[in-house]
């Protein structure tokens, strides 16, 4: 297979994109690329439209995804600091394989372009949209849907004076969906996460929530069950630990109990802690939760989120049992880099 990626550090959206193209293209050996992926910086939305324009000229690609990154990463390196792009291309031979489109956050096609055909020859999907939209409840509904597993991850450069982080599919700024890249049963997905937190107390069953607001935790106020735990977490915890704001989240269990028992506290999606409702004592989080479901409070650690990711990466190596991969997608959360770490290129 063709694929190529390519990095730039250029001063304007436009020409960091047209050399991170051409790089891409070259590694590629390809004359023409099916599908461009852009991820990169600009203060404006002309300026994404300006790299669509120029990854498209560059590569000839028939489908170009730009993606709003605060930073971008290669395998050369990590870059968080500054103006920066990387272009990933994919030849005219994965015309067969790989397909893509858009896709609204409840899973429903906006484009005719994953056909009945496509889904049945799906076997993983990887989607790509703002942070608005893009949540875990949507993920877990597209899985659902297209009984296959699915990946991605949301835009995290947001646009002056202004609250989104845009994705853009081919010329269209996708406000209200993802774009998505459909990868056919002849390549096989191996997948692995790593939140880079460990979970610091049991679960809580939530008996009480309105909207993404968490009233209740076990019959209790959330926000007291919060304070109740933090106390405890601050008592366990070295000074040293707390020089910066304290990484705590909450971890938000996603197995249902099984024969009545409560899920393992391991078994978590992370989501951040907005704030407190003095008046109800609820804890806010970005999204709703059912009544019935668990939360835990989690802890962002170096040591842990160091151990986490090497045992994701190997029980990746061990499933490829001696194969090489073709190509490799890693998303890093805000949360890691250089403020997790103090170094740079640490996860890389």
């Amino acid at each position: 297979m063709k694929i190529g990626t390519g990095i730039s550090f250029k001063d304007t959206p436009g020409k960091r994109v047209y050399e991170a193209s051409d790089n891409a293209m070259a590694q590629a050996v390809c004359v023409r690329a099916e599908i461009a992926l852009v991820f990169t910086q600009s203060h404006s939305e002309a300026g994404y439209k300006t790299a669509i324009e120029t990854a498209s000229k560059v590569t000839g690609a028939a489908s170009v995804i730009a993606v709003a990154a605060s930073g971008v990463i290669t395998e050369g390196g990590e870059w968080e600091k500054g103006p920066s792009c990387a272009v990933m291309v994919f030849g005219e031979d994965t015309a067969s394989k790989i397909f893509t489109g858009t896709l609204d956050v409840a899973g429903h096609e906006k484009e005719d372009r994953l056909k009945p055909e496509h889904k049945a020859m799906t076997a993983s999907m990887m989607v790509l949209g703002d942070p608005a939209n893009l949540n875990a409840g949507a993920l877990l509904r597209l899985q659902n849907r297209i009984k296959a597993p699915v990946f991605g991850a949301a835009s995290s450069a947001y646009l002056d004076d202004d609250s989104a982080a845009p994705v853009l599919y081919q010329d269209r700024w996708l406000k209200d969906s993802c774009a998505f890249l459909s990868f056919s049963k002849e390549l096989v997905a191996h997948t692995g996460l790593a939140h880079g937190c460990k979970a610091m107390c049991g679960p809580f069953m939530v008996t009480k929530s309105r909207d993404a607001l968490v009233l209740e935790l076990a019959g209790k106020p959330a926000a007291r069950i919060l304070e109740r735990e933090l106390g405890r977490i601050v008592a366990q915890r070295k000074a040293s630990c707390f020089e910066k704001p304290l990484p705590l989240m909450a971890g938000v269990l996603s197995r249902d109990p099984v024969s009545g028992q409560p899920p393992q506290a391991d078994e978590f999606s992370v989501r951040p802690i907005l704030g407190i409702d003095s008046a109800t004592g609820g804890i806010l989080l970005n999204e709703g939760l059912r009544e019935g479901s668990y939360i835990t409070f989690v802890l962002r650690e170096k040591m842990w989120a160091k151990g986490e990711i090497e045992r994701g990466v190997g029980a990746v190596k061990e499933r490829l049992a001696g194969a090489k991969p073709a190509f490799g997608f890693y998303y890093n959360g805000v949360g890691r880099g250089h403020d997790l770490y103090s170094q740079e290129n640490y996860d890389i």
